[in-house]
């Protein structure tokens, strides 16, 4: 799986050639690694987004991949770890099935769907944390940068300002 910022510095982010060939012979998969890189978009408390302005924005990312890739993402990579119950509830009721953070701050783990608070829902997503490093891409050069180890957040450069998750 592949984590994609939908669109990062006001640009398509996911328009990526190469990518999309392998997306589209099955090779890899694609989630929505957020729909810009606001700090703490999926976190209303410390954002002040409201849950029909994240939901918009996350039905839309959707969308843009499925006219680009030609598949719906169901899986949401959460950008920066940060989240509330509203945020998690605008992922859910966007379309996403599966709710994926880094593997060391994850609290509810789970093979079936659950609410924000872990507890089986049919109408909830699957927590399979899969984030274990990220790296950044180039649009204007078409290249990879360097690849972080997110279990030492503060060692990322702006990576949420140097703060570390409190879920």
């Amino acid at each position: 799986d592949c984590g994609v910022i939908s669109r990062a510095n006001d640009m398509r982010s996911y328009d990526i050639e190469w990518l999309k060939s392998y997306v589209n012979d099955g090779t890899a998969g694609i989630s929505v690694h957020g729909y810009d890189w606001t700090y703490y978009q999926l976190d209303t408390k410390r954002s002040n987004l409201t849950y029909e302005f994240i939901r918009g924005k996350l039905i839309q990312a959707r969308e843009d991949y499925q006219q680009y890739f030609g598949v719906w993402p169901v899986a949401f990579t959460v950008p920066t770890d940060f989240y509330d119950a509203t945020g998690y509830k605008a992922v859910n009721d966007a379309g996403f099935k599966i709710f994926s953070t880094q593997m060391a701050i994850e609290p509810h783990k789970s093979l079936q769907p659950v609410n924000f608070y872990g507890e089986w829902d049919p109408q909830g997503m699957y927590r399979l944390p899969t984030a274990t490093d990220v790296n950044r891409w180039d649009p204007e050069k078409q290249v990879w940068g360097d690849v972080y180890d997110v279990s030492t957040m503060p060692a990322l450069l702006d990576y949420c300002r140097n703060e570390t998750s409190r879920i």
